[in-house]
C-alpha cells in the first residue's frame, strides 16, 4: 500500500497518442534539477521510490507510468518504442522541464535511448540501467549453452521441472542482494551514464 506522502505526490496530465486522449500518471517528488524516471517492462512508477528517497534535495524526481502500465491509460493498441517515445515527449513538453536528466531501466532504457536519439536537445544526461534494446553479441554468446531450454521437447520440460527447487533458492539470493543494496553494500549492476556537452560544461564551471 502506498503511503499518504506518496499518494500526495501523484499527478496526471492528458496526452494524445494516435489522435486519442490518454492519461499520463506520474509521481513528482523533490526539488532541484528535473529527473525523469522510466520503469521497466511490467513495472510501474513506484519502483523508483527507494532511489527517490535518496534524491529529494538534489533532484525533482518525476517517475512516469509509461503508456499501458500502472495508472496511465491502457488503450487497445500496438505498443512499441515509437509510441512510448511520443508519449514521453508530450509529458516533458507539458511539464516544461527540458532539457532534463533521464534514467531508464530495462524497457524504459530502450525508450529513453530512442527518445534521446530523436530529441537530443531535450536530454541533459542519460542513465541506462540494465537497458533493453542494446545489442551486445559478447553478452549473448554467454547464453548460447541455454538455447536448448527453448526447445519444445518432453526432456526439456522434465529438466525444467527438476530445476524448480534451484529457482527458489535463486529467488532467495536475489532478496539477499536487494537487502545488501539497502544496507549500502556495493552490489554491481549493468548501467551506463551519458552526459551531453552542455551538461558536462555546466559541471566543469
Amino acid at each position: 500500500m502506498q503511503s499518504q506522502a506518496v499518494l500526495g505526490q501523484n499527478h496526471t496530465l492528458s496526452t494524445f497518442v494516435k489522435s486519442t486522449a490518454q492519461t499520463a500518471a506520474y509521481l513528482d517528488i523533490g526539488w532541484g534539477r528535473p529527473l525523469l524516471m522510466l520503469h521497466g517492462f511490467l513495472a510501474e512508477k513506484t519502483c523508483w521510490l527507494p532511489l527517490i528517497e535518496l534524491l529529494p534535495s538534489q533532484f525533482r524526481c518525476i517517475s512516469l507510468d509509461m503508456l499501458g502500465f500502472g495508472e496511465s491509460s491502457k488503450p487497445e493498441m500496438r505498443y512499441d518504442v515509437a509510441v512510448e517515445v511520443a508519449f514521453v515527449r508530450q509529458v516533458l513538453e507539458q511539464l516544461n522541464i527540458e532539457p532534463c536528466c533521464i534514467i531508464g531501466h530495462s524497457f524504459g532504457g530502450w525508450v529513453v535511448s530512442a527518445y534521446s536519439l530523436k530529441y537530443p536537445n531535450s536530454v541533459s544526461s542519460l542513465v541506462l540501467a540494465a537497458s533493453a534494446g542494446i545489442r551486445d553479441d559478447t553478452f549473448c554468446d554467454q547464453y548460447d549453452a541455454l538455447r536448448p531450454l527453448l526447445w519444445e521437447t518432453p526432456a526439456v520440460d522434465w529438466a525444467l521441472q527438476l530445476a524448480k527447487p534451484f529457482a527458489s533458492l535463486a529467488g532467495k539470493s536475489d532478496k539477499a542482494a536487494h537487502f545488501g543494496l539497502a544496507q549500502g553494500v556495493n552490489v554491481s549492476t549493468s548501467s551506463k551514464v551519458i552526459f551531453n556537452e552542455q551538461d558536462a560544461a555546466g559541471r566543469r564551471s
